[in-house]
């Protein structure tokens, strides 16, 4: 009996440590690409190309009201904000109108 308690409380150790261990790795190595993947590191836009599909989000949508260089909106179209720039795009194809700096 007594054995058979020690050989239980081993292997539950065993999993436990090496879950411990494997969990921090594998959270690193998750952070690591995903922020890989979102990084865009373009900063020349220039109008008639697309928007990558990552700033298409309302997370990226700004209001104009808020700043004094943006003016209103046309019909169809809305302000996002991509790595320090402003950029006017089109709701329907997502393509850049105009770009400020």
């Amino acid at each position: 009996m007594r054995k058979l308690t020690t050989a239980i409380i081993l292997a539950t150790a065993g999993i436990v440590t090496t879950s411990a261990m494997a969990a921090p790795h594998d959270h690193n190595d998750m952070r690591h690409e995903h922020h890989a993947t979102y990084q865009d590191k373009k900063t020349d836009w220039r109008p008639g190309q697309f928007a990558p599909k990552q700033y298409v989000s309302d997370r990226y949508k700004v209001d104009h009201r808020g700043y004094k260089k943006l003016h209103k909106p046309g019909r169809g179209q809305h302000w996002i904000k991509a790595n320090g720039h402003y950029l006017l795009i089109n709701d329907h194809n997502h393509k850049i109108i105009q770009v400020v700096r």
